[in-house]
């Protein structure tokens, strides 16, 4: 990647496709001239629904979504996504000036990977941007990929937990974290280790509240009742855990 980032370890291949939607001209060209500059290949529309027409057309491996757009919003946009089999693990990181709790946290039950706020830091935007294309996908090959806690089921190849007979289907943000929870069952796992492990982050550089959003998302997911859950666990000041019993 050109000069703004020179953490090491860059596994992200070159051309890879990000697609843009924002209604606001000058902001969707300011983001395809910064996101373009570090060898994305770059295809900017305006709006949800001109999106769902170029997905497969033009293929992305990411996409950014302001959340405030007419014809159809970035929220409803993810949803489409989601619903999508050949999409529902993209990731997917919406871009809005909504920064309070409530909005973040609708983002990602609507099953956003990640909330940047604006006006935002560029470098902060590409460091995003390359910290959830880094993520290793399942090997769709390997007929083995299943690990099980409890009652917790996780197929590596689909993005697919099961507990018991429910079949529930994840983000890759919330893949990523679950994998990383089961593979550590019994153990504390700090919210830095997730942010850094599990979601790509340089180590210092994510927020907290990104974790607490996730977890309680997967926790509506998974959990009978998310209020009491039992699966994963918090440990005030630590981290989380998912027991083995």
């Amino acid at each position: 990647m050109a000069q703004l980032l020179d953490y090491e370890d860059r596994r992200v291949e070159r051309m890879t496709k990000i697609l843009v939607v924002e209604d606001e001209p000058n902001l969707r060209k300011l983001l395809e001239v910064i996101i373009g500059k570090e060898g994305y290949q770059v295809m900017t529309v305006n709006d949800g629904q001109a999106a769902l027409g170029q997905l497969e057309a033009f293929g992305p491996d990411l996409i950014i979504s302001d959340v405030m757009m007419p014809n159809l919003d970035g929220l409803e946009l993810c949803r489409k996504v989601r619903a999508m089999p050949d999409y529902q693990s993209i990731p997917f990181v919406l871009l809005t000036a909504k920064d309070e709790p409530t909005d973040k946290y609708q983002g990602f039950r609507e099953g956003a990977d990640d909330y940047v706020v604006k006006p935002f830091d560029p470098v902060e935007l590409l460091f995003r941007i390359e910290a959830h294309l880094r993520r290793p996908r399942p090997n769709v090959k390997d007929n083995a990929e299943i690990i099980t806690v409890g009652q917790l089921e996780l197929d590596r190849r689909n993005y697919q937990a099961k507990v018991g007979d429910r079949l529930i289907q994840l983000t890759k943000s919330e893949f990523a974290m679950l994998h990383l929870l089961m593979s550590h069952a019994d153990h504390v796992v700090s919210t830095e280790a997730i942010l850094v492990e599990a979601l790509g982050y340089p180590p210092q550089a994510g927020s907290s509240e990104i974790i607490r959003t996730h977890i309680r998302n997967i926790r509506q997911k998974i959990e009978s009742d998310p209020a009491a859950p039992t699966i994963i666990q918090t440990i005030a000041r630590h981290g989380y855990t998912i027991k083995s019993t």
